[in-house]
């Protein structure tokens, strides 16, 4: 379950081109959450 979080979060950061780093961030803990609402 680990594996593909990270994946998500590396395209977000390569499709922002590094211009919004708090969106990669959010995304990790949405992924990580139990709500489920991103995965």
């Amino acid at each position: 379950s680990n594996v593909p979080t990270e994946v998500r979060t590396m395209d977000l950061s390569i499709g922002n081109d590094n211009t919004e780093p708090p969106r990669t961030i959010q995304l990790i803990i949405i992924t990580k959450c139990p709500c489920g609402m991103f995965a």
